[in-house]
């Protein structure tokens, strides 16, 4: 099986490389573009398999919005419109969770623009 880790450059990419490599039969495609936070274009001419996408920003999302938006939107957006895939999924450390009652699927996220640590 082929599987592509986006962001295997930190923690949870990382972990998911080393426990994927572990597989017996499993190819690990780990690209690490200059910028830890972008997609290079040469993973457009390739098949990807199962991806795994685990690109973001983490402790300083506050302080850069933009980037924080491209991370976890914009360049998802590339990867869904150009990228060939069997599968993904897509692993985030955002706290989407924050002030529910619960953490199930079900549960109704509330968000309030104004706080930028609901960014």
């Amino acid at each position: 099986m082929m599987f592509t880790v986006l962001g295997s450059g930190g923690f949870i990419g990382g972990q998911l490389v080393d426990a994927l490599e572990a597989i017996d039969r499993a190819a690990v495609y780990a690209p690490l573009p200059k910028d830890r936070a972008d997609i290079s274009d040469e993973i457009f001419d390739r098949d990807l398999g199962h991806v795994f996408y685990c690109i973001g920003l983490t402790a300083d999302f506050r302080s850069r919005p933009l980037d924080t938006v491209k991370a976890h939107v914009c360049l998802l957006r590339r990867l869904l419109d150009r990228g060939r895939f069997e599968s993904l999924t897509y692993l985030s450390s955002t706290r989407v969770y924050e002030g529910a009652a619960t953490t199930d699927e079900s549960t109704i996220l509330q968000v309030d623009p104004t706080n930028p640590g609901q960014l």
